[in-house]
């Protein structure tokens, strides 16, 4: 196996959309626009074996007074999930080959990340490849994180039926008061009502409205913007969403309001997916306990993906002094 560096659209996007686990963010537009915003350096690794590209690995490295940080994806951009792609041709194999394939496929890349000498490394792994391994035999810390996702291969009406009864109530109460459910080109309502909620709950975060603009622009078919009206026309809650590949991320939105029209939009969308043949809803956020208690009553399987990062002894110490005595700087350069 040889690694190089992609830097032919074509070719990395063909891959992107023969692969079954990509997302859109492993988009070449999506990733360079991404590399735009974040500040950091994006390095398009491919590992081939002769002419055949059996992986991608996307990763975003920056020095920053010293302390060299890669991330896949990069920090306060929004995307859930990034790291690495394998072959379609991987899923074919017997488990001893896939062994053998991944420990070199990682093993090359590896390589590669160490001519960095990165301080700090984190990945967050796309949903339903399970097989981190090759990262704790590495060193590499390897945390499980959750997502819920609704099954759409139901009718309609199973998928209503497994609600839970409350939810049902609510949303019935919340279409009797008027509200209506409309998709928009206007991205800008979605994102002042977000930069709003960060205030409010003093989060150190912010979205850039010129990098979601472009990535809107860039994906019309695959990021939507939805809300949901009330009788006077007054925008009542918000959502934004990835749709590729048979599966419908609510993407970022569903600021606190009242009059249940968060449930009110969560089930039109999932209306929405369902009829637009989509396979998969996800509800992001099934890591986050206060979040749950909302998200659970669509009545959504968990699905599975990882954090993984590293850090070398410059990097612990730094982070220490970060969290202990320059908070701030820490949230923004490693906290996710």
């Amino acid at each position: 196996m040889v690694v190089e560096i992609i830097e032919e659209k074509k070719i990395w996007d063909n891959f992107v959309d023969e692969c079954s686990y990509a997302a859109l963010p492993h988009k070449w537009d999506y990733l360079r626009i991404t590399e735009k915003y974040s500040g950091y350096k994006l390095h398009t690794y491919g590992v081939y074996k002769g002419d055949e590209l059996l992986g991608i690995y996307p990763l975003f490295y920056k020095r920053t007074k010293g302390l060299k940080t890669i991330y896949s994806p990069p920090p306060d951009r929004g995307i859930p999930y990034l790291g690495f792609l394998v072959s379609k041709e991987y899923d074919k194999l017997k488990q001893s080959k896939k062994e053998s394939f991944l420990s070199s496929f990682l093993g090359e890349i590896e390589t590669e990340v160490r001519k960095y000498s990165p301080d700090y490394m984190l990945v967050f792994t796309i949903p339903n490849f399970l097989d981190m391994r090759f990262f704790k035999w590495n060193d590499y810390f390897v945390r499980p994180i959750y997502t819920y996702v609704v099954d759409l291969n139901r009718t309609a009406e199973e998928i209503w039926g497994n609600f839970h009864k409350d939810l049902r109530r609510d949303i019935k109460q919340a279409d009797s008061s008027g509200l209506e459910f409309r998709m928009s080109d206007d991205m800008s309502i979605l994102h002042e009502r977000q930069e709003r909620r960060y205030r409010e709950i003093a989060a150190n975060f912010s979205m850039d409205a010129d990098y979601l603009e472009e990535l809107f622009k860039a994906y019309p078919d695959n990021i939507k913007v939805y809300y949901a009206y009330n009788d006077s026309g007054e925008v009542v809650s918000s959502s934004n969403s990835q749709e590729y590949k048979g599966r419908f991320l609510g993407w970022m939105g569903m600021a606190k309001t009242a009059g249940n029209a968060n449930e009110f939009l969560m089930w039109k969308l999932i209306e929405l997916a369902k009829s637009k043949g989509y396979k998969k809803f996800e509800i992001a956020g099934a890591d986050v306990r206060k979040q749950c208690q909302f998200k659970s009553k669509f009545n959504p399987s968990l699905e599975m993906w990882y954090r993984i990062h590293k850090m070398s002894m410059l990097g612990k110490a730094v982070g220490w002094a970060y969290v202990n005595i320059y908070k701030p700087h820490f949230i923004k350069y490693f906290a996710r």
